[in-house]
């Protein structure tokens, strides 16, 4: 079996092991990180740098919130580079965090499926 991309430890230490909370979680971060891809995808096409930023900072926060470390590192990676106005670096780092994306995001569907995680 492959490693886990998601470690949830941390948000059921915050809530108490509130499965239903945790569920509410993983339910918000399926449903708003491919659109705020695509948003940053567009950003990223059309070089609005403080936009890009704004994304990734989003979407960098929802990775750490459910333990996806590979994904906010990418969106790290992203963030800086909006910052320091490096868009050469900005279009091979959102590819690869599209990819580990859809990797968490199928781990996180078979999560939801369990009766219990």
């Amino acid at each position: 079996m492959t490693q886990s991309l998601i470690n949830l430890n941390a948000l059921r230490a915050i809530s108490r092991n509130n499965e239903s909370f945790v569920r509410e979680v993983l339910d918000v971060f399926q449903a708003n990180t491919p659109k705020d891809l695509d948003q940053l995808a567009g950003h990223i096409v059309e070089g609005r740098g403080e936009q890009v930023r704004y994304f990734a900072h989003k979407l960098k926060s929802s990775c750490f919130t459910i333990g996806f470390i590979k994904g906010y590192e990418f969106f790290k990676g992203i963030e800086t580079a909006a910052e320091k106005q490096e868009q050469n670096r900005w279009q091979p780092l959102l590819e690869s965090a599209q990819e580990v994306c859809a990797q968490a995001l199928s781990e996180i569907r078979a999560l939801l499926d369990q009766p219990q995680m």
